[in-house]
């Protein structure tokens, strides 16, 4: 894996006294967001008695964070922010708090308003609320890799078990000690050159059964193809857990497919520290995890919410 610096995007860098955007350091598909400390110090101070309990039973509430945090900042964040997740160009961003956000609350809140000023996350079945938050330990008793420290979380894309199509994903890092390795794994799959290859294959057209483990907690299995066309290009659906092909040939063709974009070239390891988030377009944007170095101590608490659209 390498760091992608193959052409310089400028649409959306901007500067002033509320926030700025520049390009990402790894990734010139990425940018990077920062909120002035000012206007976060001002933002928590405001939803400083909305609990998260709160936020879990009023959706009314999540609005209202977003809504706040936009004002703070100005009217045009949100739509900047949701213009680059849904640049086929772009598609992703880092947000940097520029400041020590102090408590786990002030996580999940700052998260919160950041993707209802893109949209409305869906329900996420495994935690039973309006988003996830799960722990990497050095033992893992789970049916996913999710959780399995030492194992590399293969490239996929979310919620392909899921009966809403997830047009977009936010991961955040809340906290972790002892953890060497185990960085974001992304892949644009315009990047990936092989991507015609596949989406070209009759297969790859084709509607496979997809369907959660059991920790999932969605019981229904979802039959989607593998690509699909939105706003005149191609997307794609897969994770290779979730995939029970019919017959041999998709079986093989799957298989290729997961060793190509495993191995391709275009593949960049990103680095999140704590209290940072990766927003990114779900519909063409593959990601996973490195693997951890190995430590009885590790620990890491990771945020997730992905949702839609509203427009």
């Amino acid at each position: 894996m390498k760091t992608i610096k193959k052409k310089q995007m400028f649409k959306y860098i901007q500067n002033n006294r509320y926030f700025k955007i520049e390009v990402h350091p790894q990734h010139d598909r990425l940018y990077v967001v920062t909120v002035s400390q000012k206007v976060l110090n001002e933002f928590f101070e405001t939803v400083q008695k909305i609990t998260l309990q709160r936020l879990k039973y009023v959706e009314f509430e999540r609005f209202y964070l977003a809504n706040e945090l936009n004002r703070l900042i100005g009217d045009d964040f949100a739509s900047i922010i949701t213009e680059i997740l849904k640049d086929r160009e772009s598609g992703g961003f880092t947000l940097n708090s520029n400041c020590d956000l102090s408590n786990h609350d002030n996580y999940i809140k700052l998260a919160t308003a950041l993707s209802y000023c893109v949209g409305k996350p869906c329900f996420d079945a495994m935690s039973g609320n309006y988003y996830a938050e799960f722990a990497v330990k050095h033992t893992d008793n789970s049916d996913t890799y999710l959780r399995s420290a030492y194992t590399s979380l293969h490239l996929h894309s979310d919620g392909a078990y899921e009966k809403e199509i997830i047009d977009w994903l936010l991961m955040m890092k809340l906290g972790e000690e002892y953890a060497v390795g185990g960085n974001s794994k992304l892949l644009h799959i315009d990047d990936w050159s092989e991507q015609k290859l596949f989406s070209d294959s009759p297969i790859g057209q084709e509607k496979v059964e997809r369907l959660g483990a059991k920790s999932k907690n969605v019981e229904e299995p979802q039959y989607r193809p593998t690509f699909f066309e939105h706003n005149g290009a191609k997307c794609i659906c897969f994770a290779e857990q979730n995939i029970k092909p019919a017959n041999m040939e998709q079986a093989i063709y799957f298989r290729d497919l997961f060793n190509s974009i495993e191995q391709s070239d275009n593949l960049v390891s990103l680095h999140l520290p704590i209290g940072e988030l990766v927003m990114i377009n779900n519909l063409f944007w593959l990601h996973g995890r490195e693997p951890f170095k190995e430590n009885e101590k590790l620990y890491r608490v990771l945020l997730r919410q992905r949702g839609k659209f509203l427009s």
